[in-house]
């Protein structure tokens, strides 16, 4: 038997046998966990148990590195459906709740907040899409797989950490009501602080990137070459809206240039280099929405004004400057968004 993870296989252990039997196991306590308690998580003994073997020795830890693969998308979706539930809960409470003689959807500093919520979850959707778009791709050509396996650490990244955000930002908006069990914002966020440590958190999914685009396969090249491409094809008036973009995939070039001539700082600051890959590949496919939503029969304009304050959260601020003062915090536009959005379809 091969030494080290060579000796894993990959064996499927059934509850029930065939005659209706429990198989020979015991379940040695189950834990208890912050949230996801309706999803029971335990230890196991196998006690001379039947196994199914899935993939023998050699190819066991391989298999499950692909399923790995797999579920962190499921988790990203997962994630963007989180931000969506919070979306829902503080938009429908902000709606029906007085405060100073008014609903709290009347007062500017909410909307920010709900306009800010939405623009993440949105960022969140079409990266977990895409994400799985080019899963579907890389199944039929090997060449795509390491676009495939750098996308899905970031989306595994981004949105997990946005989805806990987002259900914190939810529950504020709800006040002492979201904190008690009266209403699911507080099961909310607790399920959601899960999401960044299932199939490994965020460091790990760092890692994983330092590791592709420092690699062989040159997958940091691919990335700037990927975005560069999404941002030439982008027309009409969502084009006006990337000018931030260009600085800051610049700032990505003189970076990876900066860690490939000290490849062994890399750890410190790839956690860095990966939240700018997240929000970059992110503001792009949100203005390829909007790009699309431009040529759409409804003429409605949605994706561009998530992806204009999407941007503007995440490049259009010089760091430590404060906030501009001058400018209205909310649009007409965007108040009209709010004031249309659905929250029962």
């Amino acid at each position: 038997m091969p030494a080290g993870s060579e000796g894993l296989g990959l064996y499927l252990v059934p509850r029930r046998l065939d005659d209706g039997s429990l198989n020979r196991y015991r379940v040695r306590r189950l834990k208890e966990k912050i949230g996801t308690r309706g999803l029971a998580t335990g230890e196991i003994e196998l006690q001379g148990a039947i196994g199914f073997e899935v993939a023998p020795p050699t190819r066991g830890l391989r298999i499950m590195m692909e399923a790995l693969a797999y579920s962190r998308i499921h988790n990203a979706m997962a994630a963007a459906g989180v931000q969506r539930r919070a979306f829902v809960e503080a938009l429908g409470y902000a709606r029906q709740r007085q405060a100073f003689g008014a609903p709290l959807m009347a007062h500017s500093a909410i909307q920010v907040q709900l306009l800010d919520l939405q623009a993440d979850w949105m960022a969140s959707l079409v990266l977990a899409l895409t994400t799985a778009q080019s899963f579907d791709l890389a199944q039929q050509d090997a060449a795509q797989q390491i676009w495939l396996r750098l996308l899905t650490a970031l989306a595994k990244y981004r949105t997990a950490e946005d989805a806990v955000r987002g259900a914190t930002s939810a529950l504020e908006i709800l006040g002492g009501n979201g904190y008690t069990e009266e209403y699911p914002t507080a099961r909310l966020l607790r399920d959601a602080l899960v999401l960044p440590v299932w199939e490994g958190p965020a460091n790990i999914q760092a890692l994983e990137v330092l590791r592709l685009i420092l690699g062989k396969s040159n997958a940091g090249g691919l990335f700037e070459r990927q975005v560069a491409a999404l941002l030439a094809s982008i027309k009409g008036e969502a084009a006006a809206l990337a000018a931030p973009l260009q600085p800051a995939l610049q700032s990505y070039r003189q970076a990876l240039d900066h860690l490939r001539a000290d490849p062994a700082g890399g750890p410190g600051h790839i956690g860095a280099m990966t939240a700018l890959m997240a929000d970059l590949i992110c503001a792009v496919l949100l203005l390829r929405e909007a790009a699309l939503e431009e040529t759409a029969a409804d003429g409605k304009q949605r994706f561009a004004l998530i992806a204009a304050r999407y941007i503007q959260a995440r490049f259009g601020r010089r760091p430590h400057a404060g906030p501009d003062l001058t400018a209205d915090p909310v649009n007409a536009a965007e108040r009209a968004m709010l004031d249309s959005e659905r929250i029962v379809d």
